[in-house]
């Protein structure tokens, strides 16, 4: 997996050029890659990103495609970013998600992802 996003990247994860703090968050990371799914003509089904800290991958922004989903792509996915976090040390990996992404949780849970905890953001008052 490369190791700096492309513009493809960045157009499926954040609808275009990131900005500065896109940017410095999902890129300014050391032991961070960025995997593409391709079809066979190279139109781009998904993509992910994958960070290693101590001995796990923490995996990010995991995306398929709307026209290309439920056909095995994000699963591709997250075994592409495990085999690379193992070739870097990781014996865990780690992934968030929101509770109300039931299909993502769906698939989590069918490859063995079990929920560790749970967080809460904290906003500024209005």
């Amino acid at each position: 997996m490369p190791t700096a996003p492309s513009d493809e990247w960045w157009r499926l994860a954040v609808g275009g050029a990131p900005t500065p703090a896109q940017e410095r968050v999902l890129a300014g990371a050391p032991a961070t890659a960025f995997g593409l799914l391709r079809d066979r003509d190279g139109a781009v089904l998904g993509q992910v990103r994958a960070t290693v800290l101590d001995d796990h991958v923490h995996i990010s922004t995991l995306e398929v495609v709307p026209a290309a989903r439920r056909r095995g792509h994000a699963t591709t996915l997250l075994a592409a970013a495990g085999a690379w976090g193992r070739e870097r040390g990781a014996r865990w990996a780690v992934l968030q998600v929101a509770l109300r992404n039931d299909g993502a949780r769906a698939l989590y849970d069918r490859l063995g992802y079990v929920e560790h905890h749970r967080y809460r953001y904290l906003v500024p008052p209005r």
